[in-house]
């Protein structure tokens, strides 16, 4: 295995020879991408209207991260799906997002497990 390679694909044909079956995929895995994104994005707004000029809790904060790190996973996922990056820094590239962002929302909901559901 290289260790980078690009390869340009089409992503109208990548999958069958059905024009709207391609799309329809290619819609799937954009939404879940934009989703991500809208979803972190919605996240800092809550933030920074509820905490105002109050500083961001380290709990929120861990908790926006993970969404951030898995709406770039997502992003990685879709140039591995359509197999237009290849080689084993992309691979490696692609686990470490996928484990950071794991780690990066467990640690946020332990966080916030922590602050304000078992707080007495």
């Amino acid at each position: 295995m290289h260790f980078f390679e690009i390869h340009l694909t089409n992503p109208l044909t990548f999958w069958s020879s059905s024009v709207i079956q391609n799309l329809y995929i290619f819609f799937m895995i954009s939404l879940t991408t934009v989703i991500f994104i809208l979803a972190a994005w919605f996240i800092i707004l809550y933030l920074k209207k509820f905490y105002g000029e109050r500083p961001i809790p380290k709990e929120w904060k861990v908790f926006w991260w993970a969404f951030v790190f898995f709406a770039l996973h997502e992003v990685v996922e879709m140039l591995a799906l359509y197999q237009w990056l290849h080689g084993q820094f992309f691979v490696f590239l692609f686990f470490a997002v996928e484990i950071v962002s794991v780690i990066l929302l467990v640690w946020g909901c332990y966080l916030l497990v922590k602050t304000y559901a078992l707080k007495r």
